[in-house]
């Protein structure tokens, strides 16, 4: 495990460090670069702690601070997300606590709907994604 400021990033073996801790800065230059690099290091061994989740208080703050098109177009689609997270809820509950109770057909149906139609499950990585995992490809 390597610390990198206040990010802690482990699961990462010595020959991708610095690819690793170069993703933790590359995240810290902005919330533009943020954007493209999220997927990487869900595919990839570099593991670091998520932010904390944001209140639908502190998304309406961000709007009355930020109104334009481009914070409505990313809060419409955090609202997509919020909505795809509820039915994964709806279906958790459903399938009780020890996960051996059925899920009405309906339900699971329209959950694997949405989650067919998630283009993070489909999506090439960007430019930018692309060259870093080139880097930690020939690092080997």
């Amino acid at each position: 495990m390597e610390s990198q400021g206040n990010c802690v990033v482990h699961g990462v073996d010595h020959e991708h460090l610095d690819v690793a801790l170069e993703v933790v800065d590359h995240l810290r230059l902005g919330a533009s670069r943020n954007l493209d690099i999220l997927c990487f290091y869900t595919v990839f061994p570099v593991v670091m702690p998520h932010r904390p989740p944001l209140t639908a208080e502190r998304l309406s703050q961000i709007w009355d601070e930020h109104p334009g098109p481009v914070v409505l177009e990313l809060l419409w689609e955090i609202h997509r997300l919020r909505a795809t997270i509820s039915r994964a809820d709806q279906v958790r509950r459903f399938m009780g606590p020890a996960g051996n109770y059925s899920v009405p057909g309906p339900v699971w149906e329209c959950f694997n709907r949405e989650l067919d139609a998630e283009p993070c499950l489909t999506d090439r990585p960007t430019p930018r994604q692309q060259a870093v995992i080139d880097r930690l490809g020939g690092s080997k």
